[in-house]
């Protein structure tokens, strides 16, 4: 099973994302993950185009 939860920054995904996988015991995978560099401030640096590309083939 593959279950695809997306929606606007701070409508609650991440958190719904996380009940679902415990729930039904299913793996969680955050797109924020492969197109955003960790930072803090968090979201202000991606990474190069094709380590975009790299990250998702």
């Amino acid at each position: 099973m593959k279950l695809h939860v997306f929606g606007a920054s701070g409508a609650g995904v991440t958190t719904l994302g996380h009940a679902l996988s415990a729930a039904l015991g299913l793996p969680y995978f955050d797109s924020d993950d492969y197109f955003w560099l960790p930072t803090k401030p968090e979201f202000t640096h991606r990474p190069p185009g094709r380590a975009r590309c790299l990250a998702r083939s």
